[in-house]
């Protein structure tokens, strides 16, 4: 549309009688075929429902919208509201919005547009419900002391024996429960069950575990 506008504007360029009458009515003619079969769709702000509304054989007026308190943000097509309204009587299929304003089904698109707006917030307050009351993903547990696996931190150790492959986690519960009929009396850290007597029969142990 802007490009056939700025073409006839270029092909009159300098001409002295570009705004005599005859030209006038060529550009209106022009704009009239562009905009033939265009939808027309503009963004207004609807107000809230008024406490005392005004009466519906009464113009909608700016003042009249300014004075409702407010306000639900909502995109008006004259061809969407035809479809909705024509079975009931309305007839202009490209109706503008202020003369849609002054009829009897303003109020009704007014209460629908309201409803939807309130619907789609319960449904997003609701879905950001169950999003925050949702399970949390929980860290993997010791099989055999149920404690959290936290690598960096915590009383187990994710390591590895020297030749072996696939990494070890040290549990000194486990540990002790393993090799206290063979003499260990306490809960060992990793820095000291490595430099234990038991340190090689525990890689032992899960060299054959790793090998099942």
């Amino acid at each position: 549309m802007r490009a056939a506008i700025d073409g006839l504007l270029a092909k009159h360029h300098g001409a002295k009688d570009i705004l005599n009458p005859e030209k006038l009515l060529e550009t209106q003619q022009l704009w009239q075929r562009l905009t033939a079969e265009s939808q027309t769709i503009s963004v207004t702000t609807l107000p809230a429902a008024p406490v005392n509304p005004p009466a519906l054989d009464s113009p909608m007026t700016q003042a009249t919208v300014e004075r409702m308190s407010g306000s639900v943000k909502y995109f008006y097509c004259s061809t969407k509201v035809f479809k909705t309204y024509a079975a009931e009587g309305l007839t202009d299929p490209r109706m503008s919005f202020q003369d849609f304003a002054a009829t009897a089904f303003f109020q009704r698109e007014l209460d629908s547009v309201k409803q939807r707006g309130a619907e789609w917030k319960r449904v997003k307050e609701e879905r950001t419900k169950r999003k925050s009351a949702g399970p949390q993903p929980s860290r993997p547990r010791c099989r055999f002391c149920h404690m959290p696996l936290k690598q960096g931190s915590g009383p187990h150790v994710h390591t590895y024996f020297p030749g072996v492959a696939g990494k070890y986690v040290y549990c000194p519960s486990r540990v002790l429960s393993l090799y206290k009929p063979q003499g260990m009396q306490k809960e060992m850290s990793w820095r000291e069950f490595q430099q234990s007597a038991f340190y090689e029969a525990e890689k032992q142990r899960w060299t054959v575990e790793k090998g099942k």
